[in-house]
């Protein structure tokens, strides 16, 4: 079973945003390389380890309402899931474009992946 990990990122203003991934080492590179965070990351922490995605997006609200990251932080929604319309959105499961698969094992290639 792949571990899912919900996490909280403080910017160098100390705005925060918390998240969730199954791959902490490539999101937290792909957060260091976006605009959000340009101005710079000042901490980046594991908040919660758990054993499955589902239960990591349930924790992803209770930690946005609890560091109320969405009326005074980073996050986009109350939920976790962006600005988008519907409450069930994550990209799990998304389905990219063959470009998008070309530019992504290009870039694994060269992280030698």
């Amino acid at each position: 079973m792949q571990k899912s990990y919900v996490y909280k990122i403080t910017r160098s203003d100390d705005l925060v945003y918390v998240g969730i991934t199954v791959n902490t080492k490539s999101r937290f590179k792909s957060h260091e390389r976006s605009e959000r965070f340009s101005i710079g990351i000042k901490n980046i922490e594991i908040l919660k380890e758990c054993d499955t995605y589902e239960e990591a997006e349930e924790l992803e609200e209770y930690y946005i309402t609890l560091f109320n990251s969405f009326e005074q932080g980073l996050n986009e929604s109350r939920n976790g899931k962006g600005n988008h319309n519907s409450p069930k959105f994550n990209t799990k499961g998304f389905k990219f474009s063959v470009e998008s698969k070309a530019k992504m094992s290009e870039s694994a290639k060269k992280r030698g992946i």
